[in-house]
């Protein structure tokens, strides 16, 4: 699994943008900023594709990025250079290239999803994703229709690029902010995907502590390949008030450890 900090970096922006701003409207879990699989009215939402400093150099060769003009690089050394970039950049539901050699960003205006590779990998979506990525808890193997029905431009993007353009010497990955409602709360989720599938997401949440009380919390989910099918690897249930930058690269690192033994 990459140690890009662009994971990490996107649960922050997710956390200060996303669950912040909306803190005084929290209710015990009682009232969701939106209905699972819903929109959320006025969230922030990106896609980020990440390789070499080449990555985007080859999406405009294979038509992918149609923009005319070259993507205009800024510097996104660490995080609040990234988050400023986003602020000023993001609008609403935007899309970047992440140059990590040289830890750069660049925006993106127009990506085709129209490509043979694309559509040859669309015959085998759903292994790339477990049952219940679009609602949380779901068992029921997924179905092509449940695709067509609930995943969006951006997120279907994500699953099948770093499918479809990895080569042996070019890893590429994708990661987003997703703006459609998962879990009790009804916020979006952070995801990141890599040839294979899903590889990691975060999503705030209301889990329940006893006593019928619940406390909101992050949850961390890591993923593999099993059977042909993206399975759960691990969870972590990680308390509000402990999540910083500082504790999310901890927590990220010890995962990553952890699934590669």
């Amino acid at each position: 699994m990459t140690s890009s900090p662009l994971f990490e970096w996107l649960v922050m922006y997710h956390l200060e943008k996303n669950l912040s701003p909306r803190s005084e409207y929290l209710s015990h879990g009682d009232m969701p900023f939106a209905p699972e699989g819903e929109e959320v009215e006025g969230s922030f939402g990106c896609l980020i594709i990440e390789n070499g400093d080449t990555l985007a150099e080859r999406l405009r060769e294979e038509r992918i990025i149609l923009d005319r003009r070259h993507p205009q690089f800024k510097p996104a050394n660490d995080y609040d250079e990234f988050q400023d970039y986003l602020v000023k950049n993001g609008k609403k539901d935007g899309a970047f290239i992440y140059d990590s050699l040289n830890q750069r960003v660049a925006r993106v205006n127009r990506l085709s999803n129209n490509t043979p590779q694309m559509d040859e990998v669309r015959g085998y979506q759903t292994n790339l994703i477990p049952n219940d990525f679009i609602f949380d808890g779901r068992t029921q193997t997924l179905i092509e229709r449940d695709i067509d029905d609930h995943v969006g431009t951006k997120t279907d993007l994500a699953i099948v690029i770093p499918e479809a353009y990895t080569t042996d010497d070019s890893h590429v990955q994708a990661y987003q902010i997703k703006r459609t409602a998962y879990g009790n709360l009804g916020l979006g989720k952070v995801t990141h995907f890599a040839k294979g599938g899903l590889q990691r997401e975060f999503f705030f949440d209301y889990i329940p502590t006893g006593d019928n009380k619940s406390e909101l919390m992050g949850v961390y989910r890591t993923y593999h390949q099993e059977d042909g099918k993206v399975q759960l690897l691990a969870e972590r249930k990680v308390p509000l008030s402990y999540i910083s930058k500082e504790s999310l690269e901890q927590i990220f690192a010890e995962e990553i450890l952890r699934d590669a033994a």
